[in-house]
């Protein structure tokens, strides 16, 4: 009787092929000492975890094919496992072949429907089920093409059958991955296609000499003669991760944490989010600069960039004077607005007034018995800059710190309040440090910066993140403009002469280029940012006051903790975002701070809010 092709378990392998002859020279010191598929995550080894997975889903009988500190696995492993028959195929020319010599050696078990899988991939279960349940007889495994994913891509129609295989080497700077797939190197293949394709091809590569390929450049023969459909599964929605070095297994090992756990592992990095495909409500940064052409232009010189020294501390001032109006004598360029911060609070040993809440790092560089926090009246966050003086003059403070516009309130104090607190604190010595971080996201920033009144004020040093407002976070730039030049002196002294990395130098001699383009990203930003506002506080139960940066702090109704919705946010929808538990302002439970990002996002975000309060 003829059987029913519409079944799957018709299709359904019990037996497995595992490739794990490999050196796996990039894990380094690992593989000198051992066999690569030994690695752990989460302390399971690779290929305990592809037995476990194999034995719980139907396969009775696993080849290992070995080459590369066979003794180990065969030690490990043994011949049974998890009720499952163990066989070993010995690979003695691991070091000189590739994975077509160590196929081929196992060719003899290639007479019927079969698993294939690499020995470096670490996944969950439901990858197998989800290639024995595909209703087709040949079957390869892939996923959504990302980032940072390297290897054959494929192709496919609009049935699922792949029609094109591409392996890494034909996968230049230009290729297009958006419509590609990557294989997961998880197959099934039935026993007819073995017979008549595979092994074939296999036997006439050998003979050929050829042991140094690829069996998917076999399978890309297959799709030339089309004798047989290669269906693809996906399973983009599965877990796994394909492990060649280090930074992979770092990957695999974020990619198998608990959900609470990645929450945890990620708000330790303080940034590097993208590797995680996390969408980032959480920093602050300009979305639409730099423009492509600058990016294009810093690319060209990245070899000699990285190979050569920058320009020291007084030549980067001369290449920022060029963007302001300011001789360098009166600039400090330092690697991000943190480092002169550390400096500014921590070193100078300064006793410091500051609003709160406000950025966390002018509190957390200050030593306690040096710091005086002001508190702001919330929800407003206004800040009385008279009151705020006569405090700093009374507590003996010689720095005045202000944020303007504040993070996290994103409340902007006027100028004429501003240059009003710098002439009440001129006459008992008190320095005024202005942080102008945000100012770029304002309404009329020309109009609200104290930089160009700077000469009038001798006692006014202007902090700035470059970082945020020009949308570089990873090159860290920051710098302190005054015409004080005994504080900047006590700054400068402290910093090497080698503080910006190169890439941040050229960044800062191609800026001036970019002026216009610059004033029209900060003013999409303001207007995404307003429509944002617009959005979340249309949600009932959300109130916020109007921003002036490019983020909104809203305030939740009493019976929700804003740690708990920015909890459910990552772990539900992989986004972060940045709530106010910790922060000096007494209701900081019921407060989140949300980063304008592009206005799909945006809506998304305000979207996924309104439902969860619901």
């Amino acid at each position: 009787m003829e059987p029913d092709l519409t079944t799957k378990s018709h299709f359904k392998a019990k037996r497995a092929i595992i490739l794990a002859a490999g050196a796996g020279r990039r894990l380094g010191l690992f593989t000198e000492a051992h066999p690569k598929p030994l690695l752990k995550i989460h302390g399971r080894s690779i290929l305990e975890n592809c037995l476990d997975q194999l034995a719980v889903n139907g396969i009775t009988h696993t080849v290992i094919i070995v080459g590369h500190m066979r003794d180990q696995i065969v030690e490990r492993i043994g011949d049974r496992y998890e009720g499952m028959r163990i066989d070993y195929v010995i690979s003695e020319n691991y070091a000189t072949t590739n994975n077509v010599y160590s196929l081929w050696c196992a060719r003899e078990y290639l007479d019927r429907t079969i698993l294939l899988l690499e020995a470096d991939l670490f996944f969950d279960g439901e990858l197998i089920v989800a290639v024995q349940d595909c209703p087709a007889p040949d079957v390869v495994a892939v996923a959504r093409h990302r980032h940072g994913m390297d290897g054959t891509v494929v192709r496919l129609d609009t049935a699922g059958a792949i029609t094109a295989l591409i392996e890494g080497a034909r996968q230049g700077a230009d290729f297009d991955y958006s419509d590609t797939f990557k294989t997961v190197n998880i197959y099934r293949f039935s026993q007819n296609f073995l017979a008549r394709e595979f092994v074939p091809a296999l036997d006439r590569t050998i003979a050929a000499g050829q042991t140094g390929g690829y069996y998917e450049l076999l399978l890309k023969e297959t799709l030339t003669r089309e004798q047989t459909k290669l269906m693809a599964v996906d399973c983009s929605a599965i877990r796994w991760y394909e492990i060649d070095d280090a930074n992979d297994r770092r990957q695999a090992e974020y990619l198998f944490l608990a959900p609470k756990e990645k929450l945890r592992f990620v708000s330790s990095q303080y940034g590097s989010y993208w590797r995680y495909s996390i969408i980032d409500h959480s920093y602050l940064y300009n979305m639409y600069f730099p423009p492509p052409d600058m990016w294009l232009r810093l690319g060209r010189d990245l070899q000699l960039i990285a190979k050569q020294y920058p320009v020291g501390q007084a030549a980067a001032a001369d290449l920022l004077s060029e963007l302001i109006d300011a001789p360098p004598s009166q600039l400090v360029v330092a690697n991000g607005a943190s480092e002169l911060i550390r400096i500014v609070c921590s070193e100078l040993r300064k006793k410091i007034i500051v609003p709160v809440p406000s950025f966390n790092e002018y509190e957390n560089a200050t030593l306690p018995e040096n710091l005086v926090r002001y508190p702001l009246l919330q929800p407003a966050f206004k800040l009385d800059v008279d009151d705020f003086a006569a405090q700093a003059k009374s507590s003996g403070c010689s720095l005045a710190i202000v944020v303007s516009p504040n993070n996290p309130s994103g409340r902007l104090v006027p100028r004429a309040d501003l240059m009003r607190l710098c002439e009440e604190l001129r006459p008992v010595g008190i320095v005024l440090l202005l942080d102008e971080s945000f100012v770029d996201f304002c309404e009329d920033p020309e109009h609200q910066s104290l930089e160009p009144l700077m000469p009038r004020h001798p006692n006014l040093v202007i902090l700035k993140s470059m970082s945020k407002a020009y949308g570089i976070g990873g090159l860290r730039l920051g710098y302190l403009a005054s015409k004080n030049a005994e504080f900047l002196g006590e700054v400068r002294a402290r910093l090497p002469i080698w503080n910006i990395n190169g890439l941040a130098e050229g960044f800062l001699r191609l800026l001036p280029r970019y002026h216009s383009e610059f004033k029209n990203s900060r003013r999409t930003v303001y207007f995404d940012t307003q429509e944002f506002y617009r959005l979340l506080t249309a949600i009932p139960g959300v109130e916020a006051e109007a921003p002036q940066g490019n983020f909104v702090l809203v305030r939740l109704q009493e019976k929700w903790k804003s740690n708990e919705i920015a909890q459910r946010f990552f772990l539900e929808h992989n986004i972060l975002v940045k709530h106010c538990v910790g922060k000096s302002m007494p209701d900081g439970a019921r407060y989140l701070r949300i980063s304008t990002r592009t206005p799909d996002e945006n809506r998304k975000f305000a979207m996924l809010l309104a439902n969860m309060l619901k």
